[in-house]
This record gives structure tokens, C-alpha cells and sequence, in this order.
């Protein structure tokens, strides 16, 4: 079985090696000056322009080290808290005092899958809402919850399948339910939850 875990590292993997091909970063990294054998490069963990947005960064960057040859080396991926910064990228010296703690990336991964909520994945996500599903729900009067966009009407109950042709709007959506069946559908709109 595969470890979702270890998919999303590589993933992340991916992008980061792709992200230091890019020209505009490789110009970035030299700037920042000679590296040695260990030296850290922490990634900017956003680039939204935030001088007249009052927003919070995260406290965790993505960062990486300089191997024996002096190349980046994308499997020595880790995250790190360094002081927040402004530019793309900032390299500390592996014999800095200042060198902020990290920790391995699967850590930060497992650690920040367990916080994901269902909002995170509506934002990276798309609903699409031209294909026709249907569900079975546990309910004394109903057997089936069906979406089809298709349908006529907002919602309707027809031979004990419950049919909605919206996602937007589930409120609306119950209240016609409710609205079209005398007695058949609880009173209660968050009882819809039981379905």
C-alpha cells in the first residue's frame, strides 16, 4: 500500500526541484553568495505581495542544503522556522549561530495533513457540477440521495430517492424537499445531516 504520506513528499519534491530550475531563482540563490557543504537554502513560503494586506505569514519554510559538490540536493528537503523574510529565498551558513531549527519534511507533512480542514481542499479543489451522482443514505423514508444539475427542479422526492440539482445552496435545497413532502422529511434542516 502506498504511504499518502510519502506521495505528497514527493510531490513536493517535484516541485521544488522544478521551482530551482527556474531562471529568476537561480539569479535569486546567487545572490545570496557562496555556499558551502551543508548550507541551508529556506524557500520564501509565500509570494503574495503583503505590504497593504494585513495577513500572517506561517511560521514553517521549506528549505534544503548544499551537498559535497555544492549543488542543491532536493532530497535533503526539510522544513525550518527561520525569522520571517521578504526575499524569494535566504541561505544560512550550517556553522551560523543563528541557524534556525528544522525538522525532517514527512514530520511537517503528517503533522499538517492531521490540520487540514474541508476548506483547504475546496480552495485547491474544483466542484464539478455537471456530472449526475447518487448515494445511499440510511433513512426510513428515503433510500437514495441523488445530485443531477439536469433535474427541473431545485428538489424533488421521487420513489423514496431524494433529488437535488444544486451543491450551492444545501439550505434551499432541503427546504423545498421539505416543502414538497407533507410529513416525510424532518422539520429539523440539520437533521439533513443524518441522511
Amino acid at each position: 500500500m502506498v504511504n499518502p504520506i510519502s506521495q505528497i513528499e514527493d510531490v513536493i519534491r517535484k516541485n521544488v526541484a522544478k521551482l530551482l530550475e527556474e531562471e529568476s531563482i537561480k539569479d535569486k540563490i546567487e545572490e545570496e553568495g557562496n555556499a558551502s557543504s551543508r548550507d541551508l537554502l529556506f524557500l520564501n513560503n509565500s509570494f503574495v505581495y503583503r505590504d497593504s494586506v494585513d495577513t500572517t505569514k506561517h511560521p514553517e519554510y521549506l528549505c534544503l542544503q548544499w551537498n559535497e559538490e555544492l549543488k542543491l540536493d532536493v532530497g535533503s528537503l526539510r522544513t525550518g522556522f527561520p525569522a520571517g523574510f521578504n526575499s524569494d529565498v535566504k541561505k544560512f551558513s550550517h556553522e551560523s549561530n543563528n541557524k534556525p531549527k528544522t525538522r525532517l519534511l514527512g514530520q511537517a507533512v503528517k503533522e499538517h495533513v492531521k490540520n487540514l480542514g474541508q476548506l483547504v481542499y475546496v480552495l485547491i479543489g474544483r466542484i464539478d457540477d455537471t456530472i449526475t451522482c447518487e448515494e445511499k443514505i440510511n433513512h426510513k423514508s428515503f433510500d437514495r440521495l441523488r445530485f443531477d444539475p439536469a433535474a427541473e427542479k431545485l428538489a424533488s422526492i421521487e420513489n423514496r430517492v431524494i433529488i437535488v440539482n444544486t451543491l450551492w445552496d444545501p439550505q434551499a435545497a432541503w427546504d423545498a424537499c421539505s416543502a414538497s413532502e407533507d410529513g416525510l422529511m424532518p422539520t429539523d434542516p440539520h437533521s439533513a445531516r443524518q441522511l
